[in-house]
């Protein structure tokens, strides 16, 4: 553990200094970007991340209290996962048999949308990219930001819960892909060319 912070802080002291930017404004709040540049080889960094999870995350932010619970397994669909005192596994995201709640206000609704990549359903609040991204067949919507319109939702999940297809939800984040924008794209402007349908 001591090696793994010695070398996160070793890496971090070899780098540029970080910068954040808003890059979002909303009546509920804001979303911001932070960059680090980081002067190590990919390899070392992706390492880091990956095999030394513990060096790195804050252990106030996991559910046994310890940051050296929680592993990566580092491939497409890979496991977030934590191992808790008891015995037993949290998984985070992509392998959980849990739905993303998404509470917050986006303009495009990329965090849904990573979600249902994985085959996971969404509860989300009813507004901005979520309604774009997220369908009644991949999620559940909540029409305020109130403990009392979440509970609402969470119960109606349970309903949605039993009929959810994760081929659907993967389906709809295949809709967002490069090759789909370009697609479509290159479909709209060749319907306005002369000659176009």
């Amino acid at each position: 553990m001591r090696t793994a912070l010695v070398l996160m802080m070793g890496l971090l002291s070899v780098s540029s200094p970080a910068s954040a930017e808003v890059v979002g404004v909303q009546d509920s709040g804001f979303s911001i970007r932070i960059a680090v540049d980081v002067a190590a080889a990919p390899a070392a960094v992706f390492k880091v991340l990956t095999e030394q999870v513990g060096a790195w995350w804050s252990s106030s932010h996991t559910f046994s209290g310890k940051a050296s619970n929680l592993s990566i397994e580092a491939k497409a669909g890979g496991c977030f996962c934590e191992v808790l005192p008891n015995g037993g596994v949290r998984h985070m995201i992509a392998q959980s048999n849990n739905a993303l709640i998404f509470p917050g206000l986006e303009d495009f609704g990329i965090t849904p949308l990573e979600a249902q990549a994985s085959g996971r359903p969404v509860i989300a609040f009813g507004a901005g990219g979520a309604l774009e991204t997220v369908t009644p067949e991949t999620g559940v919507f909540f029409d305020q930001q109130t403990v009392e319109a979440l509970l609402a939702a969470l119960r109606r999940f349970d309903a949605f819960e039993a009929t959810f297809e994760p081929a659907k939800a993967r389906a709809q984040a295949e809709r967002f892909t490069k090759q789909a924008f370009q697609a479509g794209l290159r479909s709209e402007i060749e319907a306005l060319l002369p000659g176009g349908d």
